[in-house]
């Protein structure tokens, strides 16, 4: 509301301006423009239009030096989030040495243990909610849970490059181990406050003893990572186990993606993510502020040059270049 009144007032002044520069221009009208003494009747918008534009670029400046963007983390420093506003992520990360391996990714060639980081990095890059704390348990033999209630995603990011699988006894992948640690940890927290990510290549799964989930899990998802041709590795053909991931998220009545070459969708974020579609496809105030600061920079820029070239028309143009010919050639 200030840098819109702000604004107003930069119109005014403008436009007075403008006002009082046509009426000293209108006193050397024939010098100006000729013998007809008028430019052409575009240039009768020029002062509005001038004023216009500076209020216009006001008001984008304005707004761009008091935006404040929300960063979870920082804004929330110290501060004690109310506990009915808590929203949890808990994400289930598998670390087995099958996560080592490079068929996942755009190109085909990256670890999968790294394709997930970038998987997460973009989850949290589009969760706005600034009441979010996010939780990792790690999963290979055992399940361990890593950081609990963590507001800062760098924290989170510098996490995921640990090579937390040397925790662990060397053996087989027990995800639901991960799982079952997972809802422990879930249970303390208040009834459909939780989104639960899994993300894992699916590599020796198994099935038995699906432990049941908590009030706190309102969304559990699950998002497979590696190629379905896979790499050989401990004796087998390792590959994302696509089958085992969709009856895994089915039996919690979650939902499976395939992230190897996609990340997340914003859709199934759902409320964390901020935005509906319509929002997000909108522009956001900031956004308008730079619209208007570039279209108004350059509305004044080239406004010199158009009155310069086209304020006159090509008669009145040859005829005060003869004019001025005259006037400066020597009297005989």
């Amino acid at each position: 509301m200030v840098a819109l009144m702000i604004a107003v007032g930069v119109f005014i002044l403008c436009f007075l301006a403008e006002w009082i520069h046509s009426k000293r221009i209108g006193k050397l009208a024939s010098l100006s423009f000729g013998p007809e003494g008028r430019a052409r009747r575009w240039t009768m918008f020029v002062p509005l239009i001038r004023s216009l534009a500076m209020a216009s670029l006001a008001w984008g400046l304005l707004v761009l030096m008091n935006y404040k963007q929300v960063n979870l983390g920082d804004d929330l420093e110290g501060e004690k989030i109310p506990p009915d506003k808590v929203e949890h992520v808990l994400i289930i990360l598998d670390v087995s040495p099958s996560m080592y391996l490079d068929d996942a990714g755009f190109s085909g060639d990256m670890q999968r243990k790294l394709r997930a980081r970038e998987v997460l990095e973009s989850m949290m890059e589009r969760i706005k909610d600034p009441h979010v704390k996010y939780s990792i348990v790690a999963t290979f033999t055992d399940a361990l849970p890593v950081i609990i209630d963590s507001t800062d995603e760098a924290v989170i990011a510098n996490i995921l490059d640990l090579p937390m699988d040397q925790a662990f006894t060397p053996g087989k992948t027990d995800l639901l181990k991960g799982i079952q640690k997972a809802f422990e940890v879930a249970k303390k927290w208040r009834p459909d406050s939780c989104t639960c990510l899994l993300i894992s290549d699916g590599d020796s799964t198994s099935e038995i003893g699906m432990p049941e989930a908590p009030s706190a899990i309102k969304e559990f998802l699950v998002a497979g990572v590696g190629s379905s041709e896979g790499m050989f590795i401990d004796g087998h053909q390792s590959r994302q186990d696509t089958l085992s991931l969709k009856r895994l998220a089915k039996r919690l009545r979650g939902q499976y993606q395939d992230v190897n070459q996609k990340h997340l969708s914003t859709q199934v974020l759902g409320d964390l993510a901020g935005d509906t579609e319509e929002e997000a496809k909108s522009f956001t105030l900031r956004e308008w502020a730079l619209l208007t600061c570039f279209l108004s920079s350059l509305l004044l820029a080239l406004l010199p040059y158009l009155l310069l070239n086209f304020a006159l028309d090509q008669k009145q143009q040859r005829s005060k270049i003869r004019d001025l010919h005259d006037f400066g050639s020597p009297v005989k």
